[in-house]
């Protein structure tokens, strides 16, 4: 009795009928035949769904390993964004401590400047005085009252109180330029920390984009995996 499927081509004759139960048959001997073209289609058909199946799988799990190698890319990206981040934080730090050095020295020079053009006060209100004492002197030794050399006393007062006069003025305008030099720096030192600021902000962007490519990537991976 057959319990294959398929349609029977052959069957082995005995006495010019079919063989049956009980019939004497070698080892070995051609018994019956089934058309087996659907079978071989069938396992044709199967060992494609195989091979269809292990390429599949060869291919996630390259593209399993394409992913994880741009997970590492993309998380060495994150802390190379990260540390540029500290590194341009640390130099705004240090601009802006440079930043209050220079208010400080504007500070300073406006109070050397003050205290400068009170000394001019002084210094000139001493050489009008020796101008006087110097004229008065002068007429005493037209007059023969005094000598030379006693008029030369008060003419060596307004020398140097010319002279202190000349050197408070030069202070002045050395404490004013000095005042002009720190504004200067202070304007270019905010113009660069402005620029500095608007650089972290667009570092710290990027960390935030970088960070956000290494989710999708980790999401990937979970996927590719699920495939496998």
């Amino acid at each position: 009795r057959f319990e294959v499927p398929g349609t029977i081509t052959y069957i082995k004759k005995v006495d010019g009928r079919d063989f049956r139960e009980g019939d004497y048959v070698y080892e070995g001997e051609l018994l019956a035949q089934i058309d087996d073209r659907k079978l071989q289609a069938d396992l044709v058909q199967s060992n494609a769904a195989i091979w269809q199946a292990q390429e599949q799988q060869s291919v996630a799990m390259a593209n399993l390993a394409q992913t994880k190698a741009n997970l590492g890319q993309a998380q060495a990206t994150v802390e190379q964004l990260q540390a540029n981040v500290a590194q341009a934080k640390a130099k705004l730090g240090q601009v802006r401590a440079g930043l209050a050095q220079a208010e400080a020295r504007k500070q300073a020079s406006i109070a050397n400047v003050r205290e400068a053009k009170a000394n001019l006060e002084a210094r000139m209100a001493d050489r009008d005085l020796a101008e006087v004492e110097l004229r008065r002197r002068q007429e005493l030794y037209d007059e023969g009252v005094i000598s030379a050399s006693d008029r030369d006393v008060y003419q060596n007062r307004l020398d140097n109180a010319k002279s202190a006069v000349n050197a408070t003025q030069s202070r002045i305008q050395a404490a004013e330029e000095e005042v002009a030099a720190a504004e200067s720096n202070i304007q270019a030192t905010e113009q660069y920390i402005a620029a500095a600021e608007s650089q972290v902000r667009a570092a710290e962007s990027q960390v935030r984009a970088a960070q956000s490519q290494v989710e999708a990537v980790q999401g990937s991976i979970a996927a590719a995996a699920a495939q496998i």
